[in-house]
């Protein structure tokens, strides 16, 4: 067995960086709601320096002429800051299981994982700014964020004494399957309206002309909605009563962010919390099944 108080210290070092990874990617939702993508135009700078100007007139000579909007140049600026943090965070998390190296390699070699693929993470960010906002690299840079969330979950799992019946199992990794796939759709989605927050088409129009993949999104919430239903009540049958109240109460609050944003124009405001409340279910989905394993 590890040295206890090494152990939880990775442990607390570990929960900081997940929690870390699940405010990035709110942030990344304000960005793209806000349309604040490009508020910096080069990377890894910011209008060619470290800490971006407050106003036109500080543009360095080169920048002269080009649009320049303060709130979006440091929201995205942010959101670079915070990148960084995190993958600070990472770091910290793979130097903390060094000590466990000898009676556990597991923690060492999973966190060097992450150190990496938050890495190429960080090179993707690049190529989103390089690209001018290129929606299928857009939609990587999303996919390599859960990958970088479910890693970090099970290098931190804390598994239960009883396993989860067989039934339930394969109900949880049938529901994060639906609910990976919805993400994707919601990204497909708003790479649409990325497109039409560039036109002049007006904002209450958006969902009529993105009502292609709209239609499939809108459909697919509702088996998500009845699957993680039936699992939250299942689950408190289990006696997971914290995992099954967690998910019950993030798919509704999800599902209702979902209406408002069909049926009130798309508000930015819940853009990012939709986004959020979906990574929030595929984690604590991610995390039910892996718990319930049998040891």
């Amino acid at each position: 067995m590890p040295n206890l108080k090494k152990f939880k210290r990775f442990l607390k070092i570990g929960t900081i960086t997940l929690i870390s990874i699940y405010l990035l990617i709110l942030i990344g939702g304000i960005v793209r709601s806000t349309g604040a993508g490009m508020g910096c135009p080069d990377w890894p700078k910011c209008f060619g320096s470290w800490i971006p100007p407050l106003s036109a007139s500080q543009l360095p000579d080169k920048y002269h002429g080009q649009t320049f909007n303060v709130f979006k140049t440091w929201t995205e600026y942010l959101n670079r800051l915070a990148g960084m943090i995190v993958g600070l965070l990472i770091i910290a998390t793979w130097i903390a299981s060094f000590p466990l190296f000898k009676t556990t390699k597991k923690p060492f070699f999973l966190t060097l994982l992450a150190v990496i693929l938050v890495g190429f993470q960080g090179w993707l960010g690049s190529m989103v700014v390089k690209s001018n906002l290129t929606p299928w690299i857009i939609s990587v840079h999303m996919i390599v964020a859960l990958l970088l969330l479910a890693l970090m979950i099970y290098t931190l799992k804390t598994p239960e004494k009883n396993a989860l019946p067989k039934k339930l199992k394969y109900s949880l990794l049938l529901a994060l399957c639906f609910t990976a796939i919805q993400i994707l759709l919601g990204t497909q989605v708003r790479e649409k309206i990325d497109v039409l927050s560039l036109s002049s088409v007006p904002r209450q129009h958006w969902i009529e002309i993105a009502k292609e993949p709209l239609i499939f999104h809108r459909e697919m919430a509702i088996i998500v909605l009845i699957i993680n239903l039936w699992i939250g009540l299942e689950l408190l049958k289990a006696k997971r009563k914290n995992t099954g109240l967690q998910i019950i109460s993030i798919v509704l609050f999800e599902f209702l962010l979902g209406l408002i944003l069909a049926y009130r124009a798309l508000p930015a405001y819940a853009q990012p919390l939709h986004l959020l409340l979906g990574i929030l279910l595929f984690g604590t989905q991610f995390n039910a099944l892996i718990r319930g394993e049998r040891h």
